[in-house]
């Protein structure tokens, strides 16, 4: 009896010491799961750092948008059962049509002109937002478009593939997110994502690479030297030799201000490169320390200079300049991945769009993770921007300003995932608002944390 007796407290006790951690789910498939060397040696690493750590394959599977639904219906199940679960990192291939562990597509909004007039259009978007908010419908109007914005008094032409027009915004109360919709404590979860792409050639090597770079970087196996150095790099975004009518946004507001504010309060040393327009209107002084000048009408160049001081080591790379595909334009390229030291693993918090299509195996935002330049990637689908924005502590969710929000998270402890959360704090009020929300993800353990050595 008295055996039975200590069983029970011994269960009972595991139980309660089990409910008092932090959740962390895994989810991958059986196929990855049995061809990774390094995933124990990850889980061991969160179960020391006090998690309880499940890796789970039986949500589901399958493949595309019904991978997605079968996902999203075992993330809210299991976060009823247990709301100590936190933390999500998905691996996978992260393709929304055909991908084994997919992102979500979204109907946001996407504009061009035509004799001189803007058209809207919808544009598919890939996000994690919908495994990270549970409890929001994001088809609520049942047309089968998910996140779709909506605003009474924001009429908008909406231009269909087939050349039809729907107004967006009228009293139909025609879409799925509006202006109520208040971010604050918006994620359920916090979601991270390492890609592992069907078919890819070492697919499973450049998950064990990412997740091996991921421990040593949390386990303090790195030169220290470089943690306390950040990197800020802004790249002019308008008007800047095509248009010269438009007002130029130099983009160095951006980089002053989330230098003052955020890298000096908690004692960064910051090395800057910005536009000689920086220096010719007296932004920054000639002779300023640690600050470079890009050659922004030699992209050549300008990404040389990148290589050649990033390898310097930085904890963080914060940067905002236009992007594509496989690069953010005047810093860096995939091209150019390669040259960059792994010894010094980052932060990456890159204002740049289009710089993760996940269709796309060699995308820039992956490969920053994959060739082990970083241990953390928050990256923009789209990122609409003011001109010139020079605010960036406000309520608005103009890019910069989350990318602001983002880099105070992390600056003062928060892990990533909880960093990106706090940083989606404020209503969408408009469609662009809306639209830079539902398209910036992270790559990378939700959990990790900056490391930071204090100086003696």
């Amino acid at each position: 009896m008295k055996k039975y007796l200590l069983l029970l407290w011994l269960i009972s006790a595991a139980s309660c010491a089990s409910a008092d951690k932090i959740g962390y789910m895994i989810i991958t498939t059986d196929e990855i799961k049995s061809h990774l060397t390094e995933l124990n040696r990850f889980v061991e690493l969160k179960e020391r750092q006090g998690y309880d750590v499940s890796l789970r394959t039986d949500w589901g599977g399958g493949e595309g948008d019904a991978a997605a639904e079968n996902l999203r219906t075992f993330l809210v199940k299991e976060h009823k059962a247990s709301p100590s679960l936190e933390y999500v990192l998905l691996i996978g291939d992260p393709e929304p049509k055909n991908g084994d562990v997919p992102m979500k597509n979204f109907s946001s909004l996407g504009w061009y002109y035509k004799d001189d007039k803007a058209y809207h259009h919808y544009v598919e978007v890939p996000t994690n937002i919908y495994y990270e908010d549970l409890h929001t419908d994001f088809d609520k109007d049942k047309d089968g478009r998910f996140g779709e914005w909506t605003r009474k008094d924001e009429v908008l032409e909406i231009y269909t593939p087939d050349g039809s027009c729907k107004l967006l915004g009228t009293d139909d109360g025609v879409g799925d997110v509006d202006e109520s919709r208040s971010f604050e404590n918006m994620f359920d979860v916090c979601v991270g994502r390492i890609p592992c792409y069907k078919g890819e050639p070492n697919n499973y090597r450049y998950v064990d690479d990412m997740l091996r770079a991921t421990v040593n970087y949390q386990s303090g196996l790195y030169d220290s030297e470089y943690l306390n150095r950040v990197l800020i790099n802004m790249i002019p975004l308008d008007g800047v030799s095509e248009r010269p009518e438009r007002f130029k946004d130099p983009n160095y507001y951006f980089g002053e201000a989330v230098k003052k504010d955020v890298f000096d309060k908690y004692g960064f040393e910051c090395t800057r490169i910005y536009d000689r327009e920086a220096v010719d209107r007296g932004y920054v002084l000639p002779g300023t320390d640690n600050v470079y000048i890009n050659d922004i009408f030699n992209r050549k160049n300008s990404v040389a200079q990148t290589v050649d001081v990033w390898n310097k080591g930085y904890a963080i790379h914060i940067w905002s300049t236009h992007g594509y595909t496989h690069g953010a334009t005047a810093i860096i390229d995939t091209k150019n991945i390669g040259k960059l030291s792994k010894l010094h693993p980052c932060f990456i918090m890159a204002g740049s769009c289009s710089i993760g299509p996940p269709e796309v195996a060699d995308n820039l935002a992956f490969s920053f993770l994959r060739e082990q330049v970083a241990v953390s990637v928050i990256y923009a689908g789209t990122s609409i921007y003011g001109i010139p924005q020079k605010d960036f502590g406000g309520d608005d969710n103009y890019g910069s300003s989350l990318f602001y929000r983002f880099a105070d998270g992390v600056c003062g402890g928060k892990t990533a995932g909880k960093a990106m959360a706090s940083a989606f704090r404020y209503a969408p009020k408009s469609w662009h608002y809306w639209s830079n929300l539902a398209t910036i993800n992270l790559m990378g353990d939700p959990s990790i944390r900056l490391r930071k050595i204090k100086k003696q």
